[in-house]
């Protein structure tokens, strides 16, 4: 073998060298990528169900700061028709709060998540839904103890989904 083939051997020997070194870092960087968009889908998708939780918190509280009292003057200054269309618009809230609620439920069941992340969102979807049992109890038969029963569903309602933003804000930071 002259010179001249050994240098042509070792310049093949070092483009090949190159190119897998190349190649290898090119697999790392993609694989690197792939992993950082599927942080940033979880951390999006848990950002969807801060942002309902959020809706609901505030629902919520509109429907469990009211007292007796402040119910009553409303009643009085509204004709029944006119508070029990109030009613049914909270309903209507609730249920496409509950709609969205199934959306939820896919999210948490992701094998990303634990079995927590949906019991929580069963639970606030049980006191949607009661929520909204309530409040159809209560157009149909405006009595003090249906009334009650809104301000006590929406005071649940409010604490399982305070529950869950807590819960979700943790495992939104464990990403």
């Amino acid at each position: 073998m002259e010179t001249s083939d050994w240098i042509n051997l070792i310049a093949a020997i070092l483009v090949g060298g190159g190119t897998l070194f190349l190649g290898i870092m090119a697999w790392r960087t993609i694989r690197q990528n792939r992993s950082m968009q599927q942080v940033e889908k979880e951390e999006r998708l848990l950002n969807e169900i801060i942002q309902w939780v959020t809706d609901i918190i505030e629902f919520a509280l509109a429907g469990s700061v009211m007292d007796e009292k402040q119910v009553d003057l409303i009643i009085k200054k509204l004709p029944d028709v006119s508070y029990t269309y109030h009613l049914h618009r909270l309903e209507n809230r609730v249920r496409i709060l509950f709609s969205k609620g199934s959306y939820m439920k896919a999210i948490a069941s992701r094998p990303i998540h634990d079995s927590k992340l949906q019991e929580h969102i069963n639970k606030v979807l049980t006191n949607l839904s009661n929520h909204s049992n309530a409040l159809d109890l209560a157009s149909n038969s405006n009595t003090k103890e249906n009334r009650a029963a809104i301000r006590n569903n929406a005071g649940r309602l409010h604490k399982s989904a305070k529950e869950l933003m807590e819960y979700t804000i943790n495992t939104h930071y464990r990403l």
